[in-house]
């Protein structure tokens, strides 16, 4: 059984070859002129969102710290995958779309907190978290998409779900 020690000198190492080998490719994409490579810069956030999820399970189950920005990490890197292939209004940057997906960084945290309630100890603080924030996405879109003329109407869905609720006790 190796020790925390041992799994820290490894991760040590895979960081460091990681942030070598990143730094290589930067540098050949920019002496070649290449900038399709820049693109590709989530990839970074995503080895290093698996490593702390390879981190997690390496300690069995302990640390869920690692777990849990492990996981946002990944969630992240496949946003901004998204974005940097993406165009925008009027062919510009896919980071233009930002401004409807921002809420998703909320999702984010809402599968977060899921998760550490899932594999935790089922605290109910993360169960309430996660799912304040799902429904703070829910609520975030459903403004950003309806408008500001009609943002009075989450409102209304909010109250015929709480009646609903209300309805199953």
């Amino acid at each position: 059984m190796s020790t925390t020690r041992d799994l820290d000198q490894v991760t040590y190492r895979r960081l460091g070859i990681l942030l070598v080998l990143m730094g290589g490719v930067l540098a050949a994409a920019s002496q070649l002129k290449v900038s399709f490579i820049y693109k590709l810069w989530p990839a970074v956030t995503l080895a290093l969102g698996a490593g702390f999820v390879g981190i997690y399970v390496k300690r069995q189950g302990r640390g869920g710290f690692y777990l849990a920005l492990g996981e946002y990490l990944v969630l992240f890197s496949g946003l901004a995958f998204y974005l940097n292939f993406s165009t925008g209004p009027e062919g510009g940057s896919g980071w233009h779309n930002l401004r409807h997906l921002w809420p998703l960084f909320m999702a984010f945290l809402s599968v977060v907190f899921g998760t550490i309630f899932v594999v935790g100890r089922r605290r109910k603080f993360a169960l309430f978290m996660a799912l304040l924030l799902l429904v703070a996405t829910i609520f975030s879109f459903v403004v950003g998409t309806l408008g500001t003329q009609y943002w009075w109407t989450v409102f209304i869905l909010a109250g015929i779900g709480v009646l609903a609720l209300g309805k199953g006790k």
